[in-house]
């Protein structure tokens, strides 16, 4: 399996922790992009979010891209979070024990991983 830049991932632009004012890339065309970086887990960026501003139904609203770039930023946690979750129905399914304690863990780390990719 391959490696990917460790968590936590945060959407960030004009390199701080927050979501306001994105980042914008003028073409000399004319039309421009408005990104937002996601930043490792030492600031470093390591992945861009992209909207195209001129072929965007959401051409003036960042709400597209915020969502999106949340998504990306909680893929480390949600990757965790499924890992668990399958460790824990493999048991059941194989007729192994899972713990309450275990089982609570991999509910929770599932429902914070859900709520960093969804909630603004």
């Amino acid at each position: 399996m391959n490696k990917h830049t460790p968590g936590p991932w945060v959407a960030m632009k004009d390199g701080k922790y927050v979501t306001e004012n994105p980042w914008s890339v003028d073409h000399e065309d004319g039309h421009d992009n408005t990104t937002a970086p996601i930043g490792g887990p030492d600031g470093q960026v390591v992945a861009l979010v992209v909207m195209d501003d001129e072929h965007s139904e959401n051409r003036w609203d960042d709400t597209e891209l915020d969502a999106n770039a949340r998504l990306i930023a909680a893929a480390p946690d949600l990757l965790a979070a499924l890992k668990l979750t399958s460790d824990c129905l493999s048991k059941c399914l194989t007729g192994g024990e899972v713990s309450a304690a275990l089982a609570g863990r991999a509910l929770v780390a599932a429902g914070e991983a859900v709520t960093k990719a969804t909630v603004a």
